[in-house]
């Protein structure tokens, strides 16, 4: 488990061994990420981005993070 304390937006990717089980999410300023997952992509501080890799991983987020 990875817990990060964040000093400014944040969103996250992480999953299992497979990519079986992915979680994400986003997090404000002062909040805190602990995905639960084995693996993590690198956080990412641009929801753009975000987005993008998320898209690669063939998922589109119900309602992005604000």
């Amino acid at each position: 488990m990875i817990l990060v304390k964040l000093t400014q937006q944040t969103w996250f990717i992480s999953y299992n061994a497979d990519k079986s089980i992915i979680h994400y999410g986003g997090s404000p300023v002062g909040g805190s990420i602990l995905s639960g997952q084995q693996f993590q992509d690198p956080l990412y501080y641009n929801e753009a981005e975000w987005i993008a890799r998320l898209a690669e991983l063939g998922i589109t987020p119900d309602t992005p993070p604000e």
